[in-house]
């Protein structure tokens, strides 16, 4: 993973604990503790984060994004897959049913998907 991990994506994670330090610390603040819009902003800011994951993932493996329904599933997955090529060696069995896996490990066969040549 830390092959796949560029220097823009280290600093989009930085920014993501940061925010999510800092709204958790203002409401704190302001609220006097956790309340529903606290849980709904963080809601909002993951699912964001969440739909970059899944935007930057699909140029390099497109195929992926249509096969999990499960954005943590799919999240996992990513993590461990890393690069498309690994697809075939990574045991994904502790993420997914047995069909989900078979399934991904065909699509990286056939993906039509960016490959980096600086990885």
């Amino acid at each position: 993973m830390p092959t796949l991990i560029t220097c823009r994506s280290r600093v989009f994670l930085n920014c993501f604990h940061c925010t999510v330090s800092d709204q958790r610390g203002s409401y704190q603040q302001k609220q006097g503790g956790y309340n529903r819009a606290l849980l709904d902003d963080l809601d909002k800011e993951l699912n964001n984060y969440i739909m970059r994951c899944r935007e930057w993932y699909g140029w390099h493996f497109p195929e992926v994004g249509k096969i999990f329904t499960d954005n943590l599933a799919y999240c996992k997955s990513v993590r461990k897959i890393g690069a498309r090529t690994n697809v075939a060696t990574t045991d994904l069995s502790e993420h997914l049913p047995e069909e989900v896996e078979a399934e991904v490990k065909l699509a990286a066969e056939i993906s039509m998907g960016f490959v980096s040549r600086s990885g």
